[in-house]
């Protein structure tokens, strides 16, 4: 991996489910990316525990906290 850091956009239906494997596959390259940084000024909520992979502690919680 080339990147200093890998940038998502977005942690609701898609990159929340996108995420483990993203990070599983950036901790195998140890000489690769370490920094990933995610973007989302939403916050989760009730509605979405059935298509968001969050811990229902986190309803009211910035998504990318």
């Amino acid at each position: 991996m080339r990147f200093k850091r890998v940038f998502v956009v977005g942690a609701g239906g898609i990159g929340s489910h996108l995420l483990e494997p993203l990070v599983r596959m950036l901790a195998y390259h140890k000489s690769g990316t370490k920094e990933v940084m995610i973007i989302d000024g939403d916050v989760y909520e009730e509605k979405n525990r059935v298509r968001q992979l969050f811990d229902a502690a986190f309803i009211g919680h910035n998504k990318a906290h």
